[in-house]
């Protein structure tokens, strides 16, 4: 099968210690001590693996993975005692999300809150057209799979993924000219394996390690494969149309679709339908399918949004810089290349956890350049653990509002200094604080903003969701524009969706 894209799974490139029965363990500091350690089933799946993740020779994460249910435990001070627990329990349409305290004595639910069984990939109606040529471009590679499928047969297993007939079905019939795609494992694994040499003098053992181990793992054993499916229509969204969904939580089941499985929206190409107006045949459509399948492969093996160190986006826009290049005619190559190295820096960082200040200012440098929401997304999925008490937070929020607009970071900056509270500068130097306080705004929609800022600090402050809700609700909503740099549609439905 001749250099088909989709074909995600290749032979692993990584050089990586021999498979013990039932056991993986890996040296990823090569201080001569086990930093993590995976536990495989029978069939090749993993069912657990433990992380020591400062170096200190003591295991201070362990995940736990069960049909239906996923527990994390840590040891976030490092101590030697587990002290948080995250238990993901999958239902019928929803995976229940509980964060326990854990003390000597007892365990404390901290909160709990209810998350899609499935992340989906927003995209802009641009992206969207852009992206419709490649599926019938690929499906040129399909001659071999061809030859398998029957109407008896639905799906077929191929080396490294299962590829249902639909693929075939919804994206063949047009005459385009063949384009030569690159196997997408092997150039993520490369790009990834590379990323972790430059850098062997971290203090923690980053998430990115466990990502290639878990890739490897994947590719060498004979668990679970993912599913590619292309069956569905994906309705639009607040956030925009969908490009593709996947599933993330072990014993996930959708409209008969099993753990793990990635759903390309069958409108890629549907003649007569709306968004099929693009007819340029650029590189740009192949290299962005390539990079959805590799995020969506990324949910595939545990990695959500706000939840975890965002690795989908980052390591997407690292390793694959096509994902960014729709924003190439309003933006410059110096700019372009900003943001894949600040995206890099994400998938690569040095973090204790998805709240480590470092964290947060280097993915809402990120959100900037790429235009992301993942840093509001992640503050969102956060607010029981997050405040404004302490400055270098307060940088990322400041940031990441700013990247909202002027205006968002004008009201937060004032908001939080009538509270007391502060920034520690590195986002922004006093003296650009004290410009931005002195800008004037369009005062009638300030009043919005200013509303929406209330909202959000009994959000943070009070963790009082019901309250600042009720708050957002006096927003004349309907009348807020889809887009610019004051209140839009699209930050209140963020608001809304991403606190549940």
């Amino acid at each position: 099968m001749k250099n088909v894209s989709i074909l995600i799974f290749m032979t692993s490139i990584l050089a990586s210690n021999t498979f013990a029965k039932n056991k993986k363990q890996y040296d990823t500091n090569k201080d001569g001590k086990i930093d993590q350690e995976f536990i495989i089933d029978a069939q090749g799946n993993i069912k657990s693996y433990q992380t020591d993740r400062n170096f200190d020779g003591n295991f201070d994460e362990k995940v736990s993975i069960d049909s239906g249910q996923t527990e994390k435990l840590y040891d976030q001070n490092f101590d030697s005692k587990w002290d948080q627990k995250f238990v993901y329990t999958v239902n019928a349409h929803r995976t229940d999300f509980k964060k326990y305290k854990i003390t000597k004595k007892n365990e404390t639910l901290l909160f709990q809150k209810k998350i899609s069984l499935l992340f989906q990939r927003p995209c802009s109606l641009e992206e969207f057209e852009k992206s419709i040529q490649v599926l019938d471009d690929i499906s040129k590679d399909f001659d071999p799979v061809l030859d398998k499928l029957n109407k008896d047969t639905e799906i077929v297993k191929l080396d490294f993924y299962n590829l249902h007939k639909s693929c075939i079905d919804n994206f063949s019939g047009m005459n385009l000219e063949e384009l030569a795609l690159e196997p997408i494992m092997t150039k993520g694994l490369s790009c990834l394996t590379e990323l972790a040499k430059k850098d062997t003098e971290k203090s923690y053992h980053s998430e990115l390690a466990t990502l290639i181990h878990k890739m490897e793992i994947y590719m060498n054993s004979s668990g679970a494969k993912t599913t590619l499916y292309c069956d569905e229509e994906f309705e639009k969204s607040d956030a925009g149309h969908t490009y593709a969904n996947a599933s993330v939580v072990p014993g996930t089941v959708v409209n008969g679709k099993k753990h793990p499985f990635i759903n390309i929206n069958k409108n890629f190409y549907s003649k007569g339908n709306w968004f099929i107006s693009a007819s340029s045949k650029d590189h740009f459509s192949t290299k962005k399918l390539k990079s959805i399948i590799f995020h969506e492969f990324m949910h595939n093996l545990g990695y959500g949004h706000g939840d975890d160190i965002e690795l989908a986006y980052a390591c997407e826009a690292c390793c694959f810089p096509s994902s960014i290049e729709s924003l190439a005619t309003s933006r410059t190559t110096k700019v372009d290349k900003e943001a894949q190295t600040d995206a890099c820096n994400v998938c690569a960082g040095n973090y204790q956890n998805n709240l480590d200040p470092n964290y947060l200012l280097d993915l809402a440098l990120m959100s900037q350049s790429n235009r992301f929401n993942s840093s509001r997304q992640n503050f969102y999925h956060n607010f029981q653990s997050l405040n404004f008490q302490t400055p270098p937070t307060n940088d990322s929020f400041l940031f990441t509002f700013y990247t909202q607009g002027p205006a968002f970071a004008k009201a937060f900056l004032t908001r939080l200094r009538s509270a007391g509270l502060k920034t520690a500068n590195r986002a922004m130097s006093t003296t650009k604080e004290e410009n931005l306080l002195n800008k004037n705004f369009d005062q009638e929609k300030m009043k919005d903003i200013k509303i929406f800022m209330d909202a959000y600090f009994i959000l943070f402050q009070e963790k009082n969701r019901d309250k600042a809700i009720s708050l957002i609700n006096q927003i004349d909503i309907k009348n807020l524009p889809e887009d610019g740099d004051y209140l839009t549609k699209k930050d209140v439905a963020e608001f809304i969706q991403f606190t549940q």
